[in-house]
Formats: C-alpha cells, structure tokens, sequence
C-alpha cells in the first residue's frame, strides 16, 4: 500500500494483519511499512500514529533462501543470497563519524542499546533509560541531542536492538538524524508494560522541530507491542508527524484486538475484521497500492471535510460492506480513482457516494469519480460520477499483473564476512571525514570488491574530485545516509557537465543497489551531476535505489551553505542532480532531491541555483514509488524521450526565489541544452516572471507513462508569499507535448493559472478544476484523469492497443479445429497465425501438405482452399500475420543443395507471394498472398550439410522485388544447442522471428524454470538462446517462447502433460523475460489444442494475451 499523504490521515482498524510482501528474487521475505514523507508546510498540529490494531507476520512467511556463497556480481540478485544466523551489522566494524561538529570523529553513530547503554533484552526489566540514554547521547563531544546542539546533519545516530524483548514505561522521544534499526532476521520487540505512564510509545517528531522540517528519521526491523495495555485507553504506538527523508520498513504494530488506529504510508497492507480500514480526515494526495480488505464494514472512509484526491490502485476486497465511502461532489475534491480493482465474494458495495451506491463490480481499467480529460472530450474536462477508461499498461512495468513494488533490501541473509568497510580495506585508505580526497581508493575499492563483496559506507562524507563509477554487481549499504560528495574543477564546466556518482556504462546489464546514501556537492559546482543510472538488469528491479536522496546546500560541509545567500546567479550550485539515461531502468523508491531553501544547521540565506532536478529517457521501464524534487531551475521533473514508467506520488516546489520581483527568470541564471532536453521559456514573454518559473513536471517525445499522483505547490514570488492572497504565484505546472499513451490520475496543485499546457495550449485550468489544497491558500485544483495523447490527431485508445510482446499459433494439424477465421477474432488475441503443414518438399518436388481440409497436392495446386483463402484475407484486414509453415514433426522434405534449397524458396514465393510480382505457377489461394514463411526442421537426413540457409536467402532476395509489402522469415527450432536441425539457417542468415520449441526436450524445456528436475540438464534456456542469437545472423530477431496449448498438444497423450504450463506457471515465466530485449512473446502448439484448455471461461490463447498484455492470467 502506498499513501503519500499531504495533511492529517487516520487509518482506524478493529483488526489490521499486514502480511508479508516477498522480496521476490532479491533477498526473502519481509513485511514493512515504509516511507513516511510529508511536503513541507502540510502538517498543522497534526496527532499521528497508529492506535490499537493487530498487525502480524505469519510465522510460515518467514523463510531463508538456502544458498551458501556470494556469487559474481554479474548474475541477476535472485542468485546472491546466503544463509546467517547473525545480522552483520551487529558485528561489522563501526567506524562512522560526523565530520562537521567538534570532535566528529569520535562522535558515536552506531549505538547498541544492550553492550553500550545496559537495556535488558529479556523484556524482565524495564529499559527505558537505557533506550533514551542510547538515543539522546552526545558522545565525547560534551552535547546531548535532546537540546539540538548539534544542528539537523551533525547527530547522526543509528540505535541498535539486538534481538529479544524490550520493556518500556515511557515514552520514547526520537530526533532528527536518528534510526531505530532492529535485527530483521529476529525483529525486536519494543513492548509498552501495562503501567505504562502516558498516551503514546514512541514520538517520531523531534520536538527541537515542526512537522515541515523533522527530516531524515527512519524505524526499522521492530515489533511495537501494545497488549499490555488496557484496550479501553486512549493509546498510540507512533507519532510520526514528519517530513521528508523518514522512512517506516519492516514494522509490526501488535496490539490488543478490536480496536482503533492510524497509519501513514504502507505497502501491501491487508485489513481483516475492521469497522473502517482507512479513515482519511485530512489528506490533499493520497495513492494506495496492493491493498486487501477483508471482513471489513468499510474500507477507506474519505468523507472527511478536507480531502483532495485518492487513488486505489492493485487492490482486492471481500465479505465486507462498503469498500470506499465518499461524498458526492461536482468539483475536484474528493476525487477518487480505481485501477485493476478485484471484488470479491460477500461485498455490499465498491463505491458509496453521499449513501448511493455507484459502483459494485470488478474495474479492470481505471474507473474516475472526478474531473477527467480525454480527447474528444470537453475542451474544459468533465465530472464524471464513474467512469471507466481501458488502460493499457506496459507488461514491463509489471509483476503478476501489477506494478511492481520491492521492499528495500537488508541483506541479512549474508554474514559480515561477505561484506567489505571502505574504510577498513589494507592499503587503500578511504577517509570520509569531509575533507580528504577518497577518490582514487574509493574507485579502486568498488572495482576489485563489487562482483564479490557488499559495500558498507559508514557515516561520514565522502569527497570525490572525479567520478565514482559503480560497476554491474555493485551492492551500496550507507549508514544514517552516509554521504559522497563532490568537489573540485573536474566539475565546473556547465557545459560538459561530469557525473559525479554513475552507475554502469550505456547499454551495461547487471545488478546495483544502493540503500540509505545521500549525495550532495561541498562547493558550488554548475558542472556537476550528481547521480547518473546508465545500468538496467537482466531481472525486473535488479537496479534500485531505497532510502537515497540528494541535497544541495542547506546542511554543513559545503561552501553552498556559507557563499549561496544573494543572488542565485552566483551560485549554480549542480548541474543535475539525477539522470536516468536512455539505457537505464531503475527501480527507486523514498526519493527526496532537494535543493535547499533553508538552512537545516545554521542561519544563512540559501539562494541557491540547482539547474535540473530528475531526467528520465529511460525506455524499458522505470519505476519511481515515492519521489519528491524541489527548488530547482529549469524543471523538477523532465521526462524527455521516455516509455514504459510508473510513478506512485511526485511532489515538487518551485525555487522561492523566482517569481514576481526576481532578477533571474527563467532559463536564467542557466543556458539551456538541447542534448538535456532543456525547456527554453519561449512560450513566456520575456518579462512574464510568472511564467518564467521551473516545471513540475515536463513530457516530450514520451510513450507509455503511468503516473498516479502529484502534489505541486507554489508558496512564494521572490521569497514573498503575497501571490497566495489571490491564488496566482505561478503561470504553468505541467508541459506536455509530442508525446502519446498518457494516464495520469490525480493530479494536485496550488496557486498555478494553467495545470497543463498541452502543445501549447492551456488544456487544464486552476479555475476550472477547484479543489485540493485550498487550505495552503485560496487556490488550488485536483484533476482525476488526464488521459490525452498530445500528438494531434490521436485519440486516446477506447480499448487497449496490442501489447508490444505478440502471440504466434499453429493453426492446421489438429481435427478439432475451428476455421482460420474464427482464431483472428480479437477476443484470441493472436498476432501471427502458422499455418502448418507443407510437409513434403524438396528433390525437385513442389512442396505439399495441407492446411486443414485444404491439400496442396505435389504438383502444387490447391484442392478445397477458397474458404481458408478468404479466412487469410480476413484475417490480415484485422492486422494478423499469415505464415506458410514447411516441415513438422512428421515431416518427409528436405534440401540436399543449395540449388535444391533455392528451388523449394523459387516456388513458395511465387505460389504465395503477391501475384502482382511473381511470374506464375500454381496459386492455391488464388490472388490471396502471406505474409512470411516458417521452418519447421525437426530433422537433417543430410548431417551436417543443412541447406536452408540457401532457401532462406533466396527468399529474402525475392522479397526485394515487392516494395509495397513487408515479409517475414520465422524458424521452429528445437530448444537444444548446437540446434542439430536448421542451426546453420539461424547462424548464417537472417530469420526475423524464431518460435523456439521449448517442450519436449526435457533439460531444456521452460518447466524447468517452473518446475526444475534436480540434476537435470542446464534448465530452461532462454538466456543461452538470446545471447546465441544476438552473435550470429539472426541478431535482432524476436525469441518467443514455444509451449504446447494443452497436456495433450505436445506429444498426442498423457506422456507430454508435464510440459504443459498451467496459466500460473505461465505468468511466471513470461513475468521473468519481458524484461529481455530478446522477447518477443509466446507461440503455441496449436490452435485446437487451445481451445481444449479452458480454465475461468478462456482459452489458453485467451490466458497468453492476458499474460502478455496485463501480466495475470484471466
């Protein structure tokens, strides 16, 4: 579940289990609650925290993965794990320091709550004062962080529980710069005795700050145990009204039953015997994913009087009553959007508005209660009070049909002995003291221990002079957000701009991870970018980034804090602080770039000029769950030339310094590249201030974006927040332009004229979208769906597009079968048809066969083949493939020559091509013409003197005399290799599709991925195939996985069901390889076996589409 909240929310639960959320193939399982962060300014005397509910993990969910070794860094991270029974970070070395306070490097960051301070982890005794003491210690640096002493970055402090039970009586009082971190292969239990003297456990909020500044918090790996206490007591575990760089993970809130509670941000939570599930009284921008209500009177109540936009995204409920319970509204407040929504058994009702029931079934595109923008709708938008739009979204964003979503990894399944302190290595002396030089030893300790060892940055600042490059394999672990930094000439020129952390080079594959860092720059730098992603995995998410965030200035150790309070121009502090190149995909999560616009540890003036914030070009697919990007120039977010990302939650402010009254309008103080995709501001005026302020959010040239939710707020004009009084601080938030398959949902500004600009024009207004976060101001507006593509023309799709991944069939072998036309219907959902068999060719033969009920006979000619003729041309006006398959399983062709090969291509182009190209002969469909041609060698009575490589260019020579249409060469090959059959046609010329027959050969076969047999072969090859392909010809060709359609299909009888895979087995598979540039989709033997396996009212070529397109089977 994922709730980004801006205001007060309350979630009340009688019963609230979260279950565990699998790390999938990177490190176990793990139940968490995660990302707490707040927009500056949106929480007003807010009480949070999570009041009496039963929060468990299942004790069978709590597995270890069983390998032994860390292994090269080069494989994906489902192959990394080990088995430890200790935490290594109880036992690492702990080196950390705080670089900028007096004495720093003997300030104490890690602090074990047991061996330094005393507490009892029996749970006998009370350890309350030994918790505070661990918490509130100022080291021998003679200050004590209770008093803020030492500013917000100078008191870092990781208090650590080793495993057991931890009574307490009073509260528990947390400060900026502190995380709780418990064992998370034994999580510690915090438990409240039942004299407890109070209202509240544990207060995240350092009371030194306001709820707009309590920045870099985190609670993680606890139990937090109430049940001690009288359930009739008004009583909360947390108080977590914070902002910015805090973070909740692996949390278990354990309570007495059927009570009440609040909660912030979670991920895939489930409520179980609830009144209401999740109240909402005060939330500007809300997104829920991967939710289950179960037993519930309600789900979410968001009839509260402040409440901008909510969206439920991957969601399911049953046996309860109403699972949203709104009002009914004609403005943009209370908007609220449903996507890939389940229902249940035993449900009263899905939506409830104002006590009228307005939906109450599954919704399998997104259903908008709110304004929406849809081409061909209302230039102006509409209301909806319910509709639904076909989504199509991107199979590469999705795992088991929704959005991916990875907890962040702990990698305790190793012991400390796989792991390497950069500062601990012999001969290669790193520092992190703020002042030396780490680079050359830093570079020189990733690349000798990245494939082997994880690397443990502890606390402290890192300078670099040059680029730290972090290579495929490489596995980051921070501590408190230690921090790398920039500094020196390398970065000063804007216009060749250095990196100053990259990740792998273009077009690298691999595994990197980094988790809790911090990057940021110790002078004013206008040449420096601070994080380049150029590496994507092999696996979905095999490159992520947890709990990392950017700072520009605001904190000691940087010039930026001290040189940067005039005027901006002077202080182009960083280029960029984030681009994900074109060859990147990335999984990030709990995001936070920010530019400073206040002083976190002293009182200067922070006027600072960071030229961008985020870039993204990546297009195979990118994911960004919780992300914030404020202050910067030109933009906070640019996505330029992308495809294929998902977003859960922006937020973003403009810098406050531009506006009416500034000196520097937009580009200025920065000249605009066009290699960056940089938006020029020449649809202002030239002295239009208000118009000449940074982007939210900018979209050129992109595709397929997902995006679900966006707070964008305006406070200021040159630091003056008078623009608020009439609600107009800023001209535009959002430029979209040549870019196609948009879906954005709920969408939340304030104090902006325009919401968008669409290529141009002004689409979406403030004035007519009212809602939101008024509350700021006076103005504010929610917009519940812009569905519009802003290339002209083109109407956003009624219905989904057909996925990029297509689904080829066989089609003529089997007696059950349907005519051809009936498999081209749209509801198949197949893209190429095969049709299959001219099984005898060759030695000066026509080749021959049939194709159903119509024979080719040896002489070539067509006997009973009109109808199938006029199914071939039907099937092509619906955008299907027709192939002409040769060979089969009981094949007697074959080519012993070059010249023999050549003749079989001769006569196939000139019966089957267009007729308007080809010098005559026999036609058995008449005037009617393929699309390509098949090979389906399944033997070689030559040996090793295979010929098809001559049939294969022959044709392709022919189809150079037909400009006006586009043909295709496809092969059936076997899953073994060397392929023993047609492996000299793969390896020699060019097949634009091989269908590789993964069954019936057992050590290769795709159950093995599914259902391995121990000791059998290498398992399932697709890995092997693409990366043979991609050396040889036929690189570039589209890899489909073969599959029989039935347990029959594939051998006649029982004897073969084992290579059948069940609709599950199936999501698996094709979810693991999407990924592969090489994929190109499923095909099946055959059609008349599909129609046999129906499973929930489909076939299982209906069960392929679904995979391919949604990621679940119907």
């Amino acid at each position: 579940m994922w709730l980004s909240i801006y205001g007060l929310v309350s979630v009340t639960a009688a019963f609230a289990r979260v279950l565990n959320e699998p790390l999938g193939d990177r490190g176990g399982l793990r139940d968490e609650i995660e990302e707490s962060r707040f927009h500056a300014g949106s929480i007003h005397n807010a009480v949070q925290g999570l009041e009496q509910a039963v929060i468990q993990i299942p004790k069978d969910r709590q597995t270890k993965p069983d390998q032994t070794q860390l292994k090269p860094a080069t494989e994906s991270a489902e192959s990394i794990y080990t088995d430890s029974s200790d935490f290594w970070y109880e036992s690492i070395t702990h080196n950390g320091q705080s670089p900028f306070i007096p004495n720093g490097s003997k300030w104490k960051v890690f602090r074990n709550v047991v061996t330094d301070y005393g507490a009892d982890p029996t749970g006998n005794t009370d350890s309350t004062q030994a918790i505070i003491n661990a918490i509130e210690d100022g080291s021998s640096s003679g200050f004590n962080r209770a008093k803020n002493q030492l500013g917000t970055t100078g008191q870092p402090a990781v208090v650590y529980f080793p495993a057991g039970k931890y009574s307490i009586r009073s509260s528990l009082q947390l400060y900026v710069g502190t995380v709780l971190m418990g064992n998370p292969l034994n999580p510690p239990t915090i438990k409240a005795s039942s004299g407890f003297n109070g209202d509240t456990m544990i207060y995240g909020k350092d009371p030194n700050q306001d709820s707009t500044t309590n920045f870099y918090i985190g609670i993680k790996n606890f139990v937090i145990d109430s049940t001690a206490v009288d359930k009739s007591k008004v009583f909360k575990l947390l108080d977590w009204s914070v902002s910015q760089a805090t973070q909740l993970a692996n949390i278990v809130f354990q309570m007495p039953n059927f009570s009440t509670g609040h909660i912030y941000e979670g991920k895939s939570l489930n409520f179980n015997a609830c009144t209401t599930g999740i109240k909402i009284d005060h939330c500007f921008d809300c997104v829920f994913t991967n939710c289950n209500f179960m037993n519930a009177a309600i789900g979410i109540d968001m009839t509260g009087g402040s409440v901008g936009s909510v969206v439920l995204l991957d969601s399911t409920a049953s046996n309860s009553g109403t699972v949203v319970v709104t009002i009914a509204e004609n403005t943009g407040d209370h908007t609220l959007v449903i996507e890939n929504f389940v229902k249940g058994s035993g449900i009263s009702s899905v939506v409830s508005a104002s006590g009228t029931s307005i939906l109450n079934s599954n919704v399998d595109g997104a259903w908008v209660y709110g304004n929406a923008y849809t081409t061909g709708g209302p230039p102006s938008g509409s209301h909806q009070t319910g509709t639904t739009y076909a989504i199509a979204r991107s199979a590469s964003l999705l795992s088991n049909g929704k959005y991916l979503t990875i907890p962040p990894p702990t990698y305790s399944q190793f012991n400390v002995s796989q792991f390497i302190n950069v500062k601990s290595v012999s001969g290669l002396p790193v520092f992190g003291d703020g002042k030396s030089d780490d680079t050359q030893n830093l570079n020189a300790i990733i690349s000798k221990y990245a494939s082997s060892k994880i690397l443990f940055f502890p606390q402290g600042t890192y300078i670099v002079t040059n680029t730290i490059t972090f290579p495929a394999g490489s596995r980051v672990v921070g501590e408190a957000w230690s921090a790398i930094s920039a500094l020196g000439s390398n970065f000063f020129n804007p216009e060749l701009p250095v990196p100053m952390v990259r990740v792998g080079n273009p077009g690298d594959k691999g595994v990197a991870q980094f988790s809790d860092m911090l990057f940021t720059v110790a002078d004013v730098l206008q040449g420096c970018t601070l994080l380049e992603v150029n590496l994507a995995g092999t696996n979905r998410g095999d490159v992520g980034f947890w709990n990392t965030h950017f700072r520009v200035g605001g904190a000691a150790g940087s010039k930026v804090q001290t040189n940067c309070a005039g005027d901006p121009a002077t202080c182009k502090a960083a280029f960029l602080l984030m681009h994900l190149t074109a060859s990147s995909s990335a999984y990030i999560e709990n995001m936070w770039g920010w530019t400073a616009d206040h002083d976190l540890d002293s009182g200067n003036g922070q006027h600072i000029s960071t030229g961008r914030g985020f870039l993204v070009e990546a297009t195979s697919a990118t994911w960004l769950h919780g992300t914030a990007s404020e202050h910067n120039t030109l933009y906070q977010y640019n996505f330029n030339n992308a495809a294929n990302v998902f977003t859960g939650m922006q937020q973003s402010e403009t810098p406050y310094w531009q506006g009416d009254g500034s000196s520097d309008l937009a580009p200025a103080p920065w000249t605009p590249l066009g290699s960056y995709g940089d938006p020029t501001f020449t649809n202002c005026g030239n002295n239009d201030a208000q118009c000449r302020m940074a982007w939210f959010a900018r979209i050129s040239g992109c595709s397929s974006l997902f995006f679900y939710g966006a707070g964008f707020w305006t406070f200021f004009n040159n630091n003056d927040g008078g623009c608020q009084t009439n609600g107009v601080c800023q001209t535009n938030a959002i430029n979209v332009r040549n870019t196609t398959s948009l879906s954005w949902f709920g969408i939340n500004v304030k104090d902006n004229v325009n919401v968008i600009d669409n290529n141009g024009a002004a689409l979406v207004t403030q004035n007519n979208n009212p809602g939101g976060p008024g509350g700021f101001g006076v103005k504010g507006a929610v917009v519940g769906a812009f569905l519009q593509t802003s290339q002209p023309g083109g109407p956003f799709p009624p219905v989904p597009p057909p996925g990029k991944y297509e689904q080829a069939v066989y089609w003529g072998q089997h007696d059950g079968e349907k005519n051809l036309g009936a498999y081209c219907q749209s509801s198949q959902g197949i893209d190429i048809i095969v049709l299959s068999f001219l099984a005898t060719y060759g030695g000066g033969r026509a080749p021959s066969g049939n194709f159903g009920d119509c024979v080719i006979d040896s002489n070539g000619n067509g006997q009973g083949c009109g109808s199938l003729a006029s199914d071939i041309s039907a099937c092509q006006v619906a955008g299907k493939k027709v192939f002409i398959s040769i060979g089969g399983g009981g094949a007697s062709g074959s080519v012993t020559s070059q010249a023999d090969a050549e003749g079989v291509a001769y006569t196939l182009w000139n019966s089957y091509a267009n007729p308007a190209v080809t010098t005559g002969g026999p036609r058995p469909f008449g005037k009617v013409f393929v699309n390509g041609w098949d090979l389906d060698v399944e033997s070689n009575p030559s040996g090793n003197n295979q010929y098809y490589k001559y049939l294969v260019d022959k044709l392709r020579n022919y189809f150079q005399t037909d400009n006006s249409h586009t043909y295709y060469i496809s092969g059936a090959p076997q899953c073994p290799l060397p392929e023993a059959n047609m492996g000299d046609a793969i390896d020699n010329s060019k097949f634009d599709y091989l269908f590789i027959q993964f069954y019936n050969n057992d050590y290769c076969s795709a159950y093995q991925f599914v259902r391995p047999d121990n000791g059998k072969g290498d398992g399932f090859n697709f890995d092997v195939w693409e990366s043979y392909v991609a050396s040889h010809a036929s690189a570039g060709a589209k890899l489909f996985i073969g599959l029989p359609a039935s347990k029959l299909a594939s051998t006649g009888d029982n004897s073969g069901a084992k290579y059948f895979l069940s609709p599950s087995e199936l999501t698996s598979i094709v979810d693991a390889f999407t990924t592969h540039t090489g994929f190109g989709g499923v095909m099946l033997w055959d059609a008349g076996n599909s129609d046999t396996d129906v499973e929930d009212g489909c076939t299982y070529d209906q069960e392929v589409r679904s995979v391919l397109d949604k990621g679940r089977a119907c």
